[in-house]
């Protein structure tokens, strides 16, 4: 078979079994092949990986093809990756550069500079205000001044891995770096004055490329601003599944708010107000325990729906109420110390495993947050996997582990989200498994497309002080009256335990 026939033959079929495992994986795909006696074979294929951006492209071409629908790609968009396309700076013309090196990608980031190779250079950079690139062997712990500033925007070492000196200080400090470039590393110094010593360093692939490249903003990518219309599209119009429902809410809070659920602790901690007598709950006793344990549901992705729906109840709250005042909204429902279940152990080791059991309430909703006005009160149960060892001194140690620290029930501090099963109360209503992604999903786009007030051409304000002046008991055909029938505030000429909380005329949380 001649050359020619082969690389058609590979051709032909890369493409047949290439369109065969896109549809398969409803992503792309990588494969593995031999041809031996003028037969093509397959020997692995695989859902192919590949760089955020480059997923993104893929993705969104795919999309556009007719190939998946708007569900798979939310599935197949992290909202890690996205996020840090637009945190960080792209390149975009990698192709019009030359490669000349390429290393560990130590530290992300993309930028570029003048390369020099001294202390010496690296001074007279800094006193005529020029960026540079420090190119060295390895970095040293006393000259960290000259790789840490304004003006050093990256780092490439000959020597060194992920955990060396050079790639720990550069992600500590946010710096670009590229390490362990090998014996390649002279090549830098022979050619770099051809391209008047400018380089360009790409922390994301370990990639180095002479000459200037073309740096912009994530957010300044025609992907992303394509990505950003079609959330917004399925905010507007509902077009979301369980599965999908709270992907939408975490690609918008990790991007377009700009609140990352990445790269930070989880540790939540409600602020304390010792001048006070309140006392958040009574614990409930060990037959209720099991009983709500036992009322706990697989959904899909809870996890993100329980951590996302107590951030975003915060935020909403943090915005009205001032600080310390926590009490008024906010308590945990019973001390997930004492619900702690070892399910298993390796004595040897000291190693322990189970599950905790915590309960959260977020009450007086409406009084607080205008555009839930028919919602007083949010239960969540969740059952979270924890894992801890104990030393020799009886220490316990490692633990991802909720607790509440305050005897009177007003702290909690929730260290992880490692959700298994969750139970959600709704005005005292339980969430069926099957609506609760739905549910969760419209409780978030009102935020953005409620217009009940407008439609009705009335205010939060205006409702509370209707209720406050008791004008429903006389009057039972206004048009006030019928909407806060609409908003289950009234039953019939009752104010029902949603007035009452809008009104605050009882503190629902006691």
């Amino acid at each position: 078979m001649s050359e020619k026939i082969l690389e058609d033959l590979i051709i032909k079929e890369l493409e047949k079994y290439g369109n065969i495992l896109e549809n398969a994986f409803n992503c792309m795909a990588e494969m593995e092949f031999v041809v031996e006696k003028s037969k093509f074979y397959i020997t692995l294929a695989r859902v192919g990986k590949c760089l955020p951006l480059a997923n993104l492209r893929i993705t969104l071409d795919m999309f556009l093809e007719g190939k998946i629908d708007i569900g798979k790609v939310l599935i197949n968009l992290t909202n890690e990756g996205i996020y840090n396309l637009v945190r960080d700076k792209i390149l975009v013309n990698e192709d019009k550069l030359k490669q000349i090196l390429s290393g560990l990608a130590a530290s992300p980031g993309v930028d570029f500079g003048t390369a020099i190779f001294s202390n010496e250079e690296a001074k007279y950079c800094m006193d005529k205000n020029i960026d540079y690139i420090y190119c060295c062997l390895e970095m040293a712990p006393e000259d960290i001044q000259y790789y840490i500033n304004n003006y050093c925007k990256g780092v490439i070492s000959l020597r060194g891995g992920f955990v060396s000196h050079a790639s720990v200080v550069c992600r500590g400090a946010g710096v670009t770096c590229v390490a362990g470039c090998g014996e390649n590393f002279d090549d830098l110094k022979n050619i770099i004055h051809l391209y008047d010593n400018m380089v360009t360093i790409d922390g994301y692939s370990g990639k180095i490329y002479a000459g200037i490249g073309e740096v912009k903003n994530g957010m300044e990518l025609p992907e992303i601003d394509i990505l950003y219309k079609l959330i917004k599209l399925v905010i507007q119009y509902n077009v979301v599944t369980i599965i999908t429902a709270p992907l939408v809410w975490r690609l918008w809070d990790a991007v377009f708010l700009k609140k990352s659920f990445i790269n930070r602790s989880n540790l939540k901690k409600m602020m304390v107000n010792h001048n006070n007598d309140y006392i958040s709950f009574w614990q409930p006793s060990r037959a209720e325990i099991l009983k709500i344990t036992d009322c706990l549901m697989d959904i899909e992705n809870s996890k993100y729906i329980i951590e996302d729906l107590i951030n975003f109840l915060f935020s909403q709250f943090t915005k009205q109420v001032s600080l310390g005042k926590h009490y008024l909204y906010v308590r945990p429902l019973l001390n997930p110390v004492e619900t702690v279940v070892i399910t298993n152990s390796n004595r040897d080791l000291s190693y322990y495993y189970g599950t905790q059991l915590t309960g959260i309430e977020f009450f007086n909703i409406n009084h607080f947050v205008d555009f839930l006005i028919d919602i007083y009160s949010i239960k969540i149960f969740f059952s979270t996997e924890i894992n801890f060892f104990v030393d020799d001194d009886e220490c316990v140690t490692d633990m991802n582990f909720l607790d509440f620290t305050n005897p009177l029930g007003e702290n909690l501090i929730i260290n992880g989200y490692n959700v298994k099963r969750i139970l959600i109360y709704i005005n005292d209503v339980v969430m069926p498994p099957e609506n609760l992604a739905m549910v969760y999903h419209l409780l978030r786009r009102r935020l953005y497309y409620w217009s009940w007030y407008k439609d009705n051409n009335v205010t939060h304000s205006e409702i509370i002080n209707y209720l406050a002046s008791k004008e429903y008991l006389n009057n039972t055909n206004s048009k006030l009256y019928f909407l806060c029938q609409e908003m289950n505030l009234l039953d019939n000429e009752l104010i029902t335990l949603a007035g009452q909380t809008l009104l605050q005329e009882i503190e629902y949380g006691k």
